[in-house]
Order: structure tokens, then sequence, then C-alpha cells
């Protein structure tokens, strides 16, 4: 796949540059307050890195060429009062409202009860989806499973695309300080078989789709944590010709 993602810390990292101070001014000018200056900001970057994409995009027939772009995160903030249904609600209006018109713009939902509880309806929306944070098999099967039933309810499949986020090392960290029960060899491994296993899940579930676009399995947290392991650990270990 060839794209791009986008998240508060890439955006503000790009804003600490300076690069962007004379957006930002004008933005403040007009009278915006802080959170509706951060995120039109946000969807200028994730534009301008779409038009970079866009020829992909085309001669890809919208199979690539996707910049994803990332709802609030403070949704999930541990302070957030609403409810499960609340927040599903809160990801469905800022989903359509930033996917309006953008034809090669993923809205990024994470695979929390809120975002999963979104999914259908973002689907049935028309709505390109990657759906991020997924770390087990319960979480992208419930992911998968929403997203397919809200495609279904579309009048044409011929533009459904979804992809499915899959974090790997942030596995090994977790059984790391959290299973210690795991043996030697089992260590550090985790996040590698558990990858392989849903990216074998993905490929069964959509092989008897016969849909025009690709529904794909994306790896996030390919770097390695533990400064023991080679840098290439992770991705030595997904890439080839079967994944």
């Amino acid at each position: 796949a060839t794209g791009a993602t986008s998240n508060p810390i890439i955006v503000g990292d790009l804003i600490k540059t300076g690069r962007f101070d004379d957006r930002l001014a004008t933005l403040m000018d007009e009278g915006f307050d802080d959170e509706t200056v951060a995120w039109q900001v946000t969807n200028l970057l994730v534009k301008e890195a779409q038009e970079v994409f866009w020829d992909v995009h085309e001669k890809t027939r919208g199979n690539d060429g996707y910049v994803s772009f990332e709802l609030d995160p403070l949704l999930e903030d541990v302070d957030c009062k609403l409810s499960t249904e609340e927040r599903a609600a809160q990801y469905i209006e800022l989903g359509k409202k930033w996917a309006a018109g953008q034809s090669n713009r993923m809205i990024k939902v994470p695979a929390t009860p809120g975002g999963l509880a979104a999914l259908e309806e973002l689907a049935a929306a028309g709505i390109t989806v990657n759906v991020t944070l997924i770390f087990s098999e319960r979480q992208y099967q419930a992911a998968r499973d929403a997203i397919w039933r809200g495609a279904q309810r579309r009048d044409s499949l011929d533009n459904f695309k979804s992809v499915y986020s899959i974090f790997v090392s942030r596995i090994d960290v977790y059984t790391a300080k959290h299973v210690a029960e795991l043996s030697e060899a089992a260590q550090g491994m985790v996040g590698i078989v558990n990858a392989q296993r849903l990216w074998q899940d993905n490929q069964a579930f959509w092989a008897d789709k016969k849909l025009p676009l690709d529904q794909e399995i994306i790896f996030a947290s390919t770097g390695t944590k533990n400064p023991n392991d080679p840098p290439q650990k992770y991705v030595a270990a997904l890439a080839g010709s079967d994944i």
C-alpha cells in the first residue's frame, strides 16, 4: 500500500517547524478558537498530502493512495465522561464531517468500544475507514464484521475500501511486563504471530466476496521497543511473498 497517515503528534511536530505560521496567523486573525484552528490546520495538511498521492489513487482506481485523518483522540481520554453510545455518535458525526468531498481520505477510528460502535454507520455512509489500535483477534473481527454489515447497506460496493491497522511490537512490550510465564523463546514473538494470524484471517474472510478493491491489513508499531532486538526484527518477519 502507498499512502500516509496523520495524528496529533505528527501535526504538532509539523507546526513546530514554523512552516505553517502564516496559515496559523490567518486562522487566528479570523477569530477561530484554538481547537478550531488545530482541526483546520490538520485538515489542510491532510489535503496537501492527499494531493501528493492523488496520481496513485487514480491509477489504482481507488485501491491505493490514501491519507488517513485521525478523529478526535480526546474521545478516548480517561477523563471523557461520554458513554459508549455518545462516543460512537461523535465518531459518526466527525467522520462524516471530515470525509465529505475527500476521495482519497481515510477516516481513522480506534478499535475501542465507542469506535467499534460507530463503524457500521460510517461504512454504510460510504466513508472509507482505517480502523486503528487493533491488538487482538476480537477487535479485528468486531471491526471487520461491523464494516462489512455497513458496506452491504450501500447501493454499490464499487468504491468500498477498508483498512485494519494491527499494532505489533507493543504486544511484546505488554507480554514482557505482564505475562512473565511465557517461555524465553516465546517472549518477543507474540506480536509477530498475532499479526500473521490476523493477516491470514483477513485474507480468508474477504476471499469469496469478489470485491473490486482490496480490504487490507496495515502493520503499525513495527519499530522495535527492546534495545536488544535488531531494528528490522518485525519488518523482516512480516515482509515476504505471503504477506
